[in-house]
């Protein structure tokens, strides 16, 4: 999802564009990969939900040793 360079969310005209350019990018990629850090954002999994129901190809993948 989107963060600004503060790191922190941006505004909710920002959030939007950039969930509207990601599914965009959804129907176009082979296979879309899911970085699993300190667990699973409700962001994260409505578009994994969304792969699901779309039959669009995606895993999870760990990172580190936290998960």
């Amino acid at each position: 999802m989107y963060l600004n360079l503060s790191g922190f969310s941006g505004t909710n005209v920002e959030r939007d564009a950039s969930f509207v350019t990601q599914l965009n990018w959804l129907l176009k990629a082979d296979i879309v990969a899911f970085y699993i850090d300190y667990g699973v954002t409700k962001a994260m999994e409505s578009m994994m939900n969304y792969c699901a129901r779309r039959n669009i190809k995606f895993e999870i993948r760990m990172i580190g040793d936290i998960v």
